[in-house]
């Protein structure tokens, strides 16, 4: 018989710039993070471990357990405790061009 490739229904990555729930990134997707809500000793442990607002992170592994990096570290966690971290998708284009100057007019 053939092999049967099994899919898990989950939710599509969201598309860029918008909010989400840590536990829903995939893998490779970089974010900032917003905000660390739950319990007030998950909260205040994920910000000692680096999950503070506007940390740069990004997701290595998707699933059970999550790891993501932050910065040179890399932090492994439980999916339910990563639903509790809310990250914006960033945009890593190139960085914006620099204003256009106007030469100095000469006085002649």
């Amino acid at each position: 018989m053939g092999r049967f490739r099994w899919r898990r229904r989950g939710r599509a990555a969201l598309p860029l710039q918008q909010e989400g729930w840590l536990s829903d990134w995939r893998e490779g997707e970089e974010a900032l993070v917003v905000e660390v809500s739950g319990r007030s000793s998950l909260a205040a442990r994920l910000r000692e471990l680096g999950l503070t607002p506007g940390a740069r992170i990004r997701v290595l592994r998707h699933g059970c357990p999550l790891v993501v990096q932050i910065g040179e570290g890399r932090l492994a966690m439980r999916r339910r405790d990563a639903a509790a971290v809310r990250v914006r998708a960033t945009s890593d284009g190139p960085p914006p061009p620099p204003a256009a100057t106007l030469p100095a007019a000469s006085g002649a």
